[in-house]
């Protein structure tokens, strides 16, 4: 077990091996995610456990954890969204592997020479968990709003407009 999580990794070796890393990756250095967040400061946990099943089925178990500071879509204060995410994944290298991969497992794509980018596989799941329009759950601290003053008196009074398209009712019965 390794506690530094690589930058990226051949995970089809990996896999062979049997091999399973450990680490944080910083918020920070997710660049798509890091747009959406109220700050960047914190980091994902993240587990992977790479093993082979069968001659040519590569699998990857991953676990997430992370306190996404999201802004809350109610009030635009930040917001604390927790994260766990438990993925059962197939590697695989080609669109007929992937056919063959069925439903047990959600598929990844290496590249021909088996690599993987752990941080941008991170960063993709971390998207995907996101809420469309994150808010506190109980309930946000509005500040409370003032009734409209009425409207003066004189405006009450006004006589009605005359409409400048009414001429064109006419127009069109003809």
């Amino acid at each position: 077990m390794s506690k530094r999580l690589p930058v990226r990794l051949d995970a089809l070796r990996a896999a062979e091996r049997g091999l399973r890393y450990e680490g944080a990756l910083p918020l920070r250095d997710m660049t798509r995610l890091r747009a959406l967040l109220a700050d960047d400061g914190g980091s994902a946990a993240v587990a992977l456990d790479f093993h082979q099943a069968g001659s040519e089925r590569y699998r990857l178990d991953c676990r997430i954890t992370a306190e996404l500071p999201l802004v809350c879509q109610r009030c635009l204060e930040p917001v604390a969204f927790p994260v766990a995410l438990s993925l059962a994944l197939g590697l695989v290298r080609s669109d007929a592997e992937m056919a063959r991969l069925g439903h047990e497992r959600e598929p990844v794509l290496v590249g021909e020479d088996g690599e993987l980018e752990i941080a941008a596989l991170v960063e993709d799941e971390l998207l995907l968990a996101l809420p469309d329009y994150p808010r506190h759950a109980s309930g946000c601290q509005l500040p409370a709003i003032e009734p409209l003053a009425e409207a003066p008196a004189d405006v009450e009074d006004e006589p009605p407009r005359e409409n400048p398209f009414a001429g064109l009712a006419d127009l069109l019965k003809h």
